[in-house]
């Protein structure tokens, strides 16, 4: 039981010095270091982790294994996840979402076009139609529309472009 415990202090004593030592040689926290620096820290990154794995494997209690296990579980999950929202984010849609997105796109333009003849005196551009990703639903050219009244009516607008894409499908 002696043993186990002088073990486990020298390398909590071997891991104190690795860790003062990467501290040390780090400071200040940059990532300009040079290739050399690099390198040092990287191997005593290494040691550090193998000083952890050792007293882990040879000196953790049940408690703590299992804490482990559930943490890296957790982990795992958390990782899984980032995952499949990165591939679903840049990933192509399927031809059904595809499909689903351009008819909303195409009712909502049709809304948006509807609610703006209402109003007088606005001239919304035609907008641009380049695939999948496009979501342009209204545009306004400053040139050919009133500032001042577009200002005034852009509130009312937004209020019933917000009803209208909220209740279409």
């Amino acid at each position: 039981m002696q043993e186990q415990k002088d073990n486990i202090s020298q390398l909590r004593k071997r891991l104190q010095d690795c860790e003062d030592y990467i501290l040390r040689i780090a400071k200040p926290f940059t990532s300009n270091w040079d290739k050399a620096t690099e390198e040092v820290i990287g191997d005593h990154l290494g040691t550090r982790k193998w000083i952890l794995d050792e007293m882990f494997e040879k000196h953790a209690t049940e408690a703590e294994v299992r804490r482990f296990e559930v943490v890296n579980e957790r982990l795992l999950t958390l990782t899984k996840q980032l995952n499949e929202r990165r591939l679903n984010q840049y990933g192509e849609p399927s031809n059904d979402e595809v499909e689903y997105k351009m008819r909303r796109l195409r009712n909502l333009r049709k809304e948006a076009a509807d609610i703006v003849a209402s109003m007088p005196a606005l001239h919304p551009g035609k907008v641009t139609d380049r695939g999948t990703n496009e979501s342009e639903v209204l545009i306004f050219f400053l040139e050919e529309d009133d500032i001042d009244r577009l200002l005034e009516l852009l509130p009312k607008i937004s209020s019933r472009m917000i009803d209208v894409f909220e209740t279409i499908d």
